[in-house]
Order: C-alpha cells, then sequence, then structure tokens
C-alpha cells in the first residue's frame, strides 16, 4: 500500500476550466482519512493559488510549489525549505530584458514589469528599485513574457551567452510564450524527497500522478508513476501506465484503481 501520493497540478488535479471535481477531492480526503495516505501538489505555481483549493474543503498535506523552491506543510501552515532566485540574477534579467514583460513571482503573487498582466495574484511594478527592496530574497521563479519566436529565440540566447545560471521552462498560454525561468538548486523530486525523509517514507511507497516534463525526475525515482492522457510525449514513455485526462478524472481513476 503506498502511504504518499504526488499529483502534478495544471493539466493534471485541475481540469482546463481550472477546477478540481468534487468527487475528486472527496475520493482523496477518504483515502487520507481511511488510509492514512499523504496527499502532495507539485507544481511550477506559487503557493497561494494552490491554497486556494483547499480552504473550503481541505484535502492537501504538503504543497511542493515553485518547481521545489518552497515547500509547504499545509496542516502545520509552516514551510520545511525554501531556495528563492538570488538577487544577482533577479538584477540580470531585469538589466536584460527590461523592454520586454517580465514576471517576478514572490511568495503571494505575481510582479509585473510592462503592460502584461495576469488577472489573479498580481500587481504592476512602478519602480524596480523598490519592488528589489521589499522583495529581494522573496522572488521564486521569474517569467520573460515573449510574443513570438523570435523573442523566445533572443532571450534564451541571452540567457546563454550571459551565462545566467538558471533552468528555463517554455509554456505558451493566451497566445504569448512564457520563458519561466528557476533556480538550479531547484527540483520537485527534492521537495517530494524532504516530505518522504519527514514523515519516514521509503520512495517506494509513493505513487505519483505526473504529467509535464518537469515532473521526470519525479516520476522515474518513485515506487509508481502513472500519467494522465494530456501528458507530454516525453513523460510518457518513462510511465508504464496511464488513466485518463485531467478533463476526465484522470486523477481520480488512480486513487480508486490502488486504494480501494
Amino acid at each position: 500500500m503506498y502511504k504518499m501520493v504526488v499529483s502534478s497540478f495544471s493539466n493534471t488535479l485541475i481540469d482546463n476550466e481550472e477546477a478540481i471535481p468534487c468527487s475528486t477531492m472527496i475520493e482523496i480526503d477518504r483515502l487520507r482519512r481511511e488510509n492514512g495516505v499523504f496527499f502532495t501538489i507539485m507544481t511550477d505555481n506559487p503557493l497561494n493559488p494552490v491554497i486556494d483549493y483547499n480552504r473550503d474543503f481541505p484535502f492537501i498535506d504538503y504543497i511542493v510549489a515553485f518547481n521545489g523552491g518552497y515547500v509547504y506543510d499545509v496542516l502545520n501552515r509552516k514551510m520545511i525549505t525554501k531556495k528563492n532566485i538570488g538577487v544577482s540574477i533577479i538584477k540580470k534579467i531585469y538589466r536584460l530584458f527590461s523592454d520586454l514583460n517580465i514576471c517576478f513571482y514572490t511568495l503571494e503573487y505575481g510582479a509585473y514589469w510592462g503592460s502584461y498582466q495576469e488577472k489573479h495574484y498580481s500587481f504592476k511594478i512602478d519602480n524596480f528599485s523598490s519592488f528589489l527592496d521589499s522583495h529581494r530574497l522573496d522572488v521564486y521563479k521569474i517569467a520573460i513574457i515573449c510574443d513570438n519566436k523570435l523573442q523566445v529565440r533572443r532571450v534564451l540566447k541571452s540567457i546563454d551567452d550571459y551565462e545566467v545560471n538558471v533552468d528555463t521552462k517554455i509554456v505558451e498560454k493566451d497566445g504569448k510564450i512564457f520563458v519561466e525561468l528557476y533556480s538550479k538548486m531547484n527540483d520537485k523530486l527534492n521537495g517530494i524527497m524532504k516530505i518522504a525523509k519527514l514523515n519516514k517514507i521509503e520512495m517506494d511507497d509513493i505513487l505519483a500522478i505526473v504529467c509535464s516534463d518537469s515532473d521526470i525526475n519525479v516520476a522515474k525515482s518513485v515506487g509508481k508513476s502513472v500519467v494522465v492522457s494530456n501528458g507530454s510525449s516525453k513523460m510518457k514513455k518513462y510511465c508504464k501506465e496511464e488513466t485518463l485526462s485531467n478533463d476526465d478524472k484522470g486523477v481520480e481513476a488512480v486513487l480508486k484503481k490502488y486504494f480501494i
């Protein structure tokens, strides 16, 4: 019997309408109460948007946010570990790309430089120096928002040419292309391992439900990994089992299969 379930968040636990089915939350709550299983979410996203899903119907034990940059104990409301993006990198990114739209993700929200701005958890930076003075140790992810692939190539080339020590991920949404940057010290697997060690759980006793390429290290390291049918082709090569899509309650199907 698995002792912890780890689920990716975007395109996995939440559907394309950014909702979690009530039946899925009830199923998670059942396995936590009846089987004593810990439920952990891993995501590239900030912490607060994930916690919001937990407010009315608590079902989450831990969150590995910002691709492993912040690991949070939900029940005890405390940080387990964190690794922010260094001030030198923040300054370098600003100098290189201040003519583009940039979002600096803090623990609670996204702070935007430029004209593009998402609807939730965001505010506009009017003075970069003032923002940096207030949040120099509270930036865990940076996204450079590009209008086209030419801008993406420019961003990636500059990051390489100026030896900016970050990991990159390309995400397309809202007609834009986001070049997401994370500290090289961060990794979802490291966050999962810290939670497992805290609860004396062996990696073989963890079931992971995964989707994107950033989940690969976790999928390769746990006892069982299942990919949603809308997951990446690269991820499907690592997983021996596939479940339904996020719109068809794929997470719920896995839980019902392995936790009777």
